[in-house]
């Protein structure tokens, strides 16, 4: 099965961060609505300092179900939020030499912007 993709962009802030630096290698995430799979991204050479406290995503998102992503969008249009769970492999390493790949499951209760004028 071929993947359909779309180009997405997304802010991450981390605003408590403090003085550490932080290279993430990778992050692979799956986004899952009312439990299938919408599809995944991967992005890496990610960096996190005291400078820069936010990580600006410009990447492709691969779809893996098609039925699941317009339900998702359809959700997302009527009522301006949607509710997705998020299940990443984020590399540890940019953290401390030895530490491993970690497994992160978040859901999300997202809040889309009204439309522009």
């Amino acid at each position: 099965m071929n993947d359909d993709a779309v180009l997405f962009a997304v802010d991450i802030q981390f605003p408590d961060w403090g003085d550490r630096v932080a290279n993430i290698p990778f992050v692979n995430a799956t986004i899952y609505h009312h439990g299938h799979t919408v599809g995944w991204v991967y992005a890496s050479n990610l960096k996190v300092t005291p400078q820069e406290k936010r990580i600006s995503l410009y990447e492709v998102f691969h779809v893996a179900n098609s039925d699941a992503m317009a339900r998702l969008l359809i959700e997302a249009a009527s009522s301006r939020r949607v509710a997705v769970n998020a299940q990443a492999k984020i590399a540890l390493s940019g953290f401390g030499k030895y530490l491993p790949v970690a497994d992160v499951s978040r859901n999300l209760d997202v809040v889309l912007p009204p439309p522009p004028n």
